[in-house]
């Protein structure tokens, strides 16, 4: 008999096994503990780099944010006189669990330092094609957690331009909602821009916007909830494109850009208030280098703030009127005046929109021409920035220019905190009237509470009169423009910017030929009466409306010309810092 094969004992087999699969399940528990010990560390690494990058960019953002401030308060000499003490500054917190220190190895914690030299250049921003005075800074820093496994050293550098940027560079500028609506095709040479909404409808007509259209709220192809006028909408066109969302184009007053702060810019300023001031140094009347005030009695004519307002007119050089009175011997010719005099305030009429016999203090423009080599020997410089206000009644009282068609080559801006009105041929060479050729004018600038145009045919003695008794004639005023409107609201529309220079005549089949820049900042606070509540106030004209392309010329720009300021970043950068 055969014997039978002896057999393995199970409980070894079995033994074998275990160990087998527990030396392969501890192999796999350390893989899977040392996996985990990894991506635990990963995670701790993440966090702190981007938590280092987050302090960085915070003490970047710190000196940036200051920089603005002072670039806004009060331009680029103060931010260039700050840069070591930007470099300095450090988020409130941080310094107990991160280390600062200077990219480009200085002592500060941060580094500060203007990359380009200030130059009139292209802004590069969001808003293409715009100049203005313009400077990049570079701001950098290194930071370094204080605690923890991998304590990473990061870095931080941002760019940013500060840009000055006239605000005549503007085709329309709107410190609020801007409304464009016209009935007639327009085509708008110049770029738009408003720090509200634009709202564009206009009636069975087209709107073409050559240049580009930006705005800091929306831009929207209707018209005003508060507008109460039913339309048959037209076609807009965009030649250049458009942007919504963009930064505000801010002027640097100190405060904030509120109508009634903007307002301030015209008004005469409070005793108690330093030239030296945000505010005080963009108000027009110290910007002024002659100063006429019209009052019922003791009108005055001084120098500006240039030299403290030291320089005292005789008044009877200044005016053929009594103080705040009548003319001395009849308005025609202004008879019996001193041959330098050009104000004369004796004048009246009516204006059918506000609904007023006006006062008039009147500005013969060509009698200041031909004497202005007189009052700029009395002053000590040319008179490039004319301030006129009549306080006789604020309620009552007006300014009109005449006889402006040929003003000093030095240029001429003139400001009154009053209603403006501008009677016939402004700024414009005779051989350029009706055409958009301005090669001939000077810089030029208009600014006041509201502005009519008066034609060349006006007549005082028919403002009283019908529609049909004020027919305009064809007329040409070549200037910037800044101005208040009445706002769209309590049933009543704006007009529009088609209507935002004011008019008192028949103009049907005439021309009004405009170029300039229209800035409308505030909301008129004397000539307040709306837009289109009676059809005998005017009848509209073809509006030839253009940009006059001077004002993108910085030696051109009308004296005295208003600077928004603004800044735009242009490069970022964060990562590991360089091994030193």
């Amino acid at each position: 008999m055969r014997a039978r094969p002896r057999q393995k004992p199970q409980a070894g087999s079995t033994l074998v096994l275990v160990l087998v699969f527990a030396v392969v399940g501890l192999t796999l528990l350390g893989s899977v503990l040392s996996w985990t010990g990894n991506q635990e560390t990963m995670v701790q690494r993440r966090a702190q780099f981007q938590g280092s990058v987050a302090a960085a960019e915070a003490a970047t953002e710190l000196a940036i944010g200051q920089m603005a401030k002072d670039f806004q308060d009060s331009g680029a000499t103060a931010v260039d006189s700050k840069l070591a003490s930007y470099s300095t500054l450090v988020p409130s917190g941080l310094p107990a669990t991160y280390v600062f220190r200077s990219p480009d190895g200085g002592a500060n914690p941060l580094s500060v330092q203007r990359l380009t030299n200030w130059s009139y250049g292209a802004v590069g921003s969001a808003l293409p094609g715009l100049r203005g005075n313009v400077a990049t800074y570079q701001v950098g820093c290194r930071a370094q957690p204080t605690a923890g496994l991998i304590r990473p050293s990061t870095q931080v550098q941002q760019q940013i331009q500060f840009a000055s940027v006239p605000v005549f560079q503007f085709g329309l500028f709107y410190a609020s909602d801007l409304e464009l609506t016209p009935s007639a095709n327009w085509q708008i040479s110049g770029r738009v821009h408003a720090n509200g909404a634009v709202y564009c409808q206009p009636a069975q007509a087209t709107l073409t916007f050559m240049q580009p259209v930006t705005a800091a709220g929306a831009i929207l192809h209707t018209k005003n909830p508060l507008d109460p006028v039913v339309r048959t909408p037209g076609t807009i066109a965009y030649g250049a494109g458009s942007l919504a969302g963009v930064k505000s184009l801010l002027l640097p007053v100190g405060t904030n850009n509120s109508p009634d702060t903007l307002h301030a810019l015209l008004e005469v300023p409070p005793l108690s208030e330093s030239t030296n001031s945000a505010l005080g140094r963009q108000r027009y009347y110290n910007k002024a280098d002659m100063i006429i005030l019209v009052r019922a009695t003791s009108s005055t004519a001084t120098s500006g703030a240039y030299n403290g307002f030291a320089t005292v007119i005789p008044w009877s050089s200044v005016s053929a009127s009594t103080s705040g009175g009548k003319a001395r011997k009849g308005r025609a010719g202004w008879t019996g005046r001193k041959s330098t005099a050009f104000v004369d305030t004796g004048p009246t009429f009516y204006d059918a929109r506000e609904g007023k016999n006006w006062a008039v203090t009147e500005v013969d423009l060509g009698a200041f021409y031909t004497n202005y080599a007189y009052y700029q020997s009395v002053l000590g410089r040319p008179v490039k920035v004319l301030y006129i206000a009549d306080l006789r009644t604020v309620a009552y009282s007006v300014v009109r220019l005449i006889n402006g068609q040929t003003l000093p080559a030095q240029g001429l801006t003139i400001a009154t905190p009053n209603p403006l009105y501008v009677q016939g041929h402004f700024n414009a060479p005779t051989a350029a009237l009706g055409t958009t050729n301005t090669s001939g004018t000077v810089p030029a600038s208009l600014v006041s509470d509201a502005i009519t145009c008066l034609s060349v045919s006006w007549n005082d003695a028919n403002s009283t009169g019908t529609l049909s008794k004020r027919v305009a004639s064809d007329t040409t005023v070549n200037a910037a423009m800044l101005t208040g409107i009445v706002p769209t609201g309590g049933g009543y529309y704006s007009g529009g910017a088609d209507n935002a220079i004011r008019l008192l005549e028949n103009w049907s089949g005439k021309t009004l030929t405009f170029n300039g820049s229209l800035v409308v900042l505030f909301n008129s606070r004397m000539a307040t009466a709306p837009w289109g509540t009676s059809a005998q106030v005017s009848s509209p004209p073809n509006r030839r409306y253009n940009f006059d392309p001077n004002f993108l010329d910085s030696l051109k720009l009308p004296p005295g010309t208003l600077e928004l300021r603004a800044g735009f970043r242009t490069k970022y950068s964060a990562g590991a810092a360089p091994s030193s």
